[in-house]
């Protein structure tokens, strides 16, 4: 069914119901979600040109009291940043907000991370 306030806009149906819907009609693959996905599962789909969307987690609060905030952000490449003996390996995000951003996809301090596959 489409929202008259915004032609753009497919509402879902519940198939429980047995309510036909646009979804019947996509052609190609499905997204996948992925909960902990390495850095290797982001590394694959950009070498493949294929889309791919982290959602990553921090705890802007306390350890006793967490507060977790998360960001979705396209991913649209991957490298190492290396300074010294130290190297991060990151992933390339557009986040919406600003320009590419590198993310260090090991830092500890991540809540979770999850991935959608495209």
């Amino acid at each position: 069914m489409f929202d008259v306030r915004c032609p753009g806009i497919v509402s879902r149906f519940s198939f429980a119901e047995g309510k036909p819907g646009p979804y019947e009609q996509i052609v190609g693959n499905l997204p996948v979600r992925v909960v902990s996905p390495s850095l290797q599962k982001f590394k694959n789909q950009v070498d493949a040109l294929r889309q791919s969307v982290v959602m990553l987690a921090i705890n802007e609060g306390t350890a006793s009291a967490p507060k977790r905030a998360g960001h979705a952000m396209a991913v649209s490449g991957y490298g190492r940043i290396t300074r010294g003996l130290t190297s991060l390996n990151c992933i390339v995000v557009h986040d919406g907000w600003s320009d590419e951003a590198f993310i260090n996809y090991d830092f500890q301090g991540f809540m979770d991370k999850n991935g959608v596959f495209m």
